[in-house]
C-alpha cells in the first residue's frame, strides 16, 4: 500500500473528507453496536459505526488527462487515506461488513442504503433494518424484527416463506405485492405493518382481513393499500356504513368487538384515494386495535427520509452523465 494523504486529490479529499475517527476503538471482543450505517453508490462505499465514521472505500479511475493516474481502492482508516492499486471497494467493504458480522453480537439499528451497485453483505445480526435493498437473506432470522422498506419501483419482492419474514413483528413499505394470497395470510404474525396489494381485490376479501384481525388481538396496526373498482368501494362503503371519499380529511371510522375481550374495540376505516391507469381505486384500508402505539406514523417518516436519500443519488448520477 502506499500512502497517499498528501497526494490526494481534491474530488478524493471530498468523499473522504468526514472519515477522520479511528477504526481501532473497536474491541476485538463481541460487541454490541447501536447504529451501523452503510451506503453503497457508485465509486464510493460509506460505514459508519454509532455515528463515527469509520471506513469509507472510493474508486479511483485512471485519467487520460494525467500524466500518473491514480487508480485502484482508496481506503480512509482513521487520519490515513490508503491506495491500492490491486483491490476494489466492493471486495474490501463486503469484506469490512463481513468482520463486523462475525463480531457482532447484535446490531440495534442499521440503515443499508444501496443505489446502482451490487451489495451482498452475509449474515448481520441486525434487529431494526432501514433499507431500500429488496432483499431479508442478508440479515439473521430471529434476530430481525422491524424493516422499513422503501421499493424503487413500487413493486415489492421480498419472499413471504423465508425465516427471516416468518420471524419479523414489524414491516412497513410504500409498495405493492403481487396479489392477496401472496402476503395477506402470511403477514398475520406481523404485529405492525404497512403494504399494498397490486392485484384487484374485493369486498370479501377486505371483509376477511377485519376478520382475520379480529382473531389476532395481538395485532395492534394494520394499512393496506389495495387496488378496487370503484363500484366494489362504494359496496364496501355500504357494507361498513361508512362514505369516506378522495376528499375527506378525517376518514370515518367503524368498530368491531373483539370476540375473545368484549372491551377492546378493533377500528377500520376505508378511504379511497388515487385512480391507475386501468380505471382501479388505489384505497387505504386503515385498522387500528386497542393500542395505539404510532410505530406506523414513525415509519412513515423514515420511509421519506429514505427516498430524499435515493432522489438526491438519482440527480447527482444524472448530473454526472
Amino acid at each position: 500500500m502506499e500512502r497517499i494523504v498528501k497526494y490526494a486529490d481534491l474530488e478524493t479529499r471530498k468523499n473522504l473528507a468526514q472519515t477522520s475517527i479511528p477504526f481501532n476503538r473497536i474491541a476485538l471482543r463481541p460487541i454490541i453496536i447501536k447504529r451501523l450505517d452503510v451506503s453503497f453508490v457508485p465509486d464510493t462505499i460509506r460505514i459508519d459505526v454509532d455515528s463515527d465514521p469509520k471506513r469509507s472505500y472510493h474508486r479511483v479511475r485512471r485519467s487520460n488527462f494525467n500524466p500518473n493516474p491514480l487508480k485502484g481502492c482508496v481506503t480512509q482508516v482513521g487520519g490515513d487515506i490508503w491506495l491500492d492499486p490491486s483491490k476494489e471497494i466492493d471486495y474490501e467493504a463486503e469484506g469490512m461488513l463481513a468482520w463486523i458480522s462475525r463480531r457482532a453480537q447484535t446490531i440495534e439499528t442499521m440503515e443499508l442504503l444501496v443505489y446502482n451497485r451490487p451489495c451482498n453483505p452475509r449474515n448481520l445480526p441486525v434487529v431494526n433494518l432501514y433499507t431500500n435493498l429488496d432483499s431479508l437473506e442478508p440479515f439473521v432470522p430471529g434476530v430481525l424484527k422491524k424493516v422499513v422498506q422503501h421499493t424503487i419501483n413500487g413493486r415489492i419482492s421480498l419472499a413471504t416463506d423465508s425465516e427471516q419474514w416468518n420471524q419479523l413483528e414489524s414491516f412497513h413499505a410504500f409498495g405493492f405485492f403481487p396479489d392477496f394470497d401472496t402476503v395477506w395470510p402470511r403477514s398475520l404474525h406481523l404485529k405492525y405493518g404497512m403494504f399494498g396489494i397490486w392485484e384487484r381485490v374485493t369486498v370479501e376479501q377486505v371483509i376477511r382481513m377485519k376478520d382475520d384481525l379480529l382473531q389476532n388481538p395481538e395485532i395492534q396496526e394494520r394499512e393496506v393499500n389495495v387496488m378496487m373498482s370503484r363500484e366494489e368501494i362504494d359496496r364496501l362503503n355500504d357494507t361498513l356504513h361508512t362514505y369516506n371519499t378522495t376528499e375527506t380529511i378525517h376518514p370515518m371510522s367503524v368498530g368491531f368487538l373483539y370476540p375473545h375481550d368484549r372491551q377492546r374495540i378493533l377500528l377500520m376505516n376505508v378511504k379511497s384515494h388515487s385512480i391507475n391507469e386501468n380505471r382501479n381505486a388505489v384505497c387505504c384500508v386503515n385498522f387500528t386495535g386497542f393500542t395505539l402505539s404510532g410505530q406506523t406514523r414513525a415509519a412513515k417518516h423514515y420511509y421519506f427520509r429514505i427516498r430524499e436519500w435515493v432522489h438526491r443519488q438519482a440527480l447527482r448520477h444524472d448530473e454526472d452523465n
